[in-house]
């Protein structure tokens, strides 16, 4: 995306297209963190057969799904239909095409957009009808599962802390709370950060 711009991304989409989840986050490379987004892929969909690539945050997400296959669908033999399979980035077709489609929708890409952080931001500064395959699994499973991860979902989703995050949403509010879209989104930032720096200078 151009050097020294990027922003964390983790997304999830079935074989068929469907986009199941497409997050951002603060540090997509921790296994902590991917083990709640897949949790929550689950908590929302149901478990399948996943394919991804074979990087070290994948941890708590290949354990977890072996665990709900094993669980809720015995019948389905390991050897045969695998709960995992690590293929590498290139290959990971569904997912990795995703950014196609939003410049084809969009016109941009999250690129194109990134890019204009070298003209808003100053660095250092405060400032997707088939049939459902899906594998049914109860919340308490979810949960269950959720709490043998160390670092709670809050805070692997955690960009700022609770005071900076309070004052932006008020101020937010205060602007009529404008829809959020890709290709106004900085409009609603230069609206909001000189609010913000002189609610900050203000209480220094």
């Amino acid at each position: 995306m151009g050097t020294g711009i990027g922003i964390d991304t983790y997304g999830m989409r079935d074989h068929v297209g469907k986009i199941l989840c497409l997050t951002v986050l603060p540090n997509s490379r921790l296994s902590d963190a991917v083990g709640h987004v897949f949790l929550d892929m689950v908590s929302a969909f149901g478990g399948d057969f996943v394919t991804c690539d074979g990087g070290s945050e994948l941890g708590w997400l290949a354990a977890f799904q072996t665990t709900l296959r094993e669980t809720f669908a015995p019948e389905l033999s390991a050897e045969e239909w695998k709960p995992v399979v690590a293929v590498q980035s290139s290959s990971n077709i569904p997912i990795e095409s995703t950014w196609s489609y939003d410049r084809k929708f969009n016109g941009r890409n999250i690129g194109d957009v990134l890019e204009e952080s070298r003209i808003h931001l100053i660095p250092g500064d405060v400032i997707h009808n088939l049939q459902n395959l899906a594998i049914p699994v109860p919340q308490e499973a979810v949960q269950e599962l959720r709490g043998l991860i160390e670092t709670p979902r809050e805070e692997v989703f955690r960009w700022v802390s609770d005071e900076f995050d309070m004052l932006a949403t008020n101020i937010y509010n205060g602007l009529g709370s404008p829809k959020l879209e890709t290709l106004s989104d900085w409009a609603i930032f230069n609206a909001m950060a000189p609010l913000i720096r002189t609610e900050i200078n203000s209480a220094v």
